[in-house]
């Protein structure tokens, strides 16, 4: 790339080409080199060298040492206006990821050290759906590192695995199983979204539907959208009809009045007839994940052959809580408390106030 830029300036003669020093020359008497930190005492090569600006690419590759020593070579003579500058890029990850996650992200803004993040969308130039097709081929660790510029999932999370869960026909699933429906709404279609913000992969609206007999609990389907709230709307319309009455509906409740005016919509317009309720959630999603997790390792969850999105909600397991995105997860810990009878249900302020129904409950 140096090359594209500044070999019209060489073939000029307005700046000075080296192959074997791989280094520019300017007519001011600045230079630019390029140089390697292989072997961890590369960094030697380097001694008594004099630069003010010093750069690193792929850094989580670069041992610590070298990449320390590199500082005592960062200074310019007395009197000379020009900025010292140490900087470097790097992605999760990386033979040294945990030093330099320690250095930036532990220590980080105290000692003076800034990170500033990158996502798909800060590069106009790269194809983005096509590098997430490239990366989908990748385990869900290092997926997770790559498209989300992730460094909390730097190993598997603690809490599922997806080979607790063991795949079973749809027809061994017993007829006489309750079922439930959890819905966990996301905020937004991601289409329709203002600027870039620092959230790079939007939540998804995911429907969880969960079979539960004598202590078995089978995973029946799993819808995963990202849908506009009219498109949604529908979707879980569609979706009460196809389950049958006889399926329960529970929906997360947002706190505040938004979330009683968006449970009284759905109880009145969209699911009227229907088992539905909201539900408010209570404790951090680690601590709503706990039960379920535990029947999981238990090996008490099957999921069904029939189930869809079944590869997004295994790699959802495989990290959480560490992944940017754990909608699946969110809706098992959901529907899974629906059987464990704690759950809070709730119903819209204003019927509370004009005197009307109001199926708020303690389930015990």
């Amino acid at each position: 790339m140096s090359k594209e830029w500044l070999m019209p300036f060489v073939e000029s003669g307005e700046v000075k080409w080296s192959e074997k020093e791989k280094k520019y020359t300017f007519p001011s008497g600045a230079t630019l080199a390029f140089g390697y930190l292989e072997s961890d005492n590369d960094c030697y090569r380097y001694q008594g060298a004099q630069f003010q600006y010093i750069g690193f690419d792929e850094t989580t590759h670069i041992s610590p040492n070298n990449y320390r020593y590199l500082f005592s070579r960062l200074r310019k003579p007395k009197g000379l206006k020009v900025p010292l500058r140490f900087r470097a890029t790097a992605n999760p990850g990386g033979e040294y990821g945990d030093f330099y996650y320690q250095r930036f992200f532990i220590e980080g803004e105290e000692a003076g050290r800034i990170f500033i993040p990158a996502g798909l969308t800060d590069n106009p130039y790269l194809d983005a759906e096509q590098y997430k097709e490239s990366l989908a081929e990748l385990d869900p660790v290092t997926r997770e590192q790559l498209l989300n510029g992730n460094w909390e999932v730097r190993e598997k999370g603690d809490m599922f695995s997806r080979d607790w869960f063991t795949i079973v026909p749809a027809n061994s699933i017993p007829a006489t199983a309750k079922r439930v429906r959890f819905w966990d709404m996301a905020s937004t279609d991601p289409t329709k979204r203002k600027g870039k913000g620092r959230k790079r992969n939007p939540d998804y609206t995911v429907g969880f539907k969960l079979a539960h007999h004598q202590g078995l609990y089978w995973i029946e389907d799993i819808i995963r959208v990202q849908k506009s709230p009219h498109d949604v709307e529908k979707i879980i319309s569609e979706t009460a009809i196809n389950d049958g009455y006889e399926c329960a509906i529970r929906m997360e409740q947002e706190p505040g009045s938004s979330g009683d005016i968006t449970i009284d919509h759905y109880a009145r317009n969209v699911l009227n007839g229907y088992d539905f309720q909201g539900v408010r959630s209570t404790g951090s999603k680690v601590e709503r994940a706990e039960l379920a997790s535990s029947a999981a390792q238990g090996g008490r969850v099957f999921m069904s052959a029939r189930c869809r999105n079944m590869t997004a909600f295994f790699d959802e397991a495989d990290v959480f809580p560490y992944g940017s995105n754990d909608d699946t997860i969110d809706g098992f810990s959901g529907a899974f408390t629906y059987f464990r009878n704690k759950v809070l249900l709730v119903g819209p302020t204003s019927l509370k106030k004009s005197g009307g129904s109001y199926w708020s409950r303690m389930n015990r």
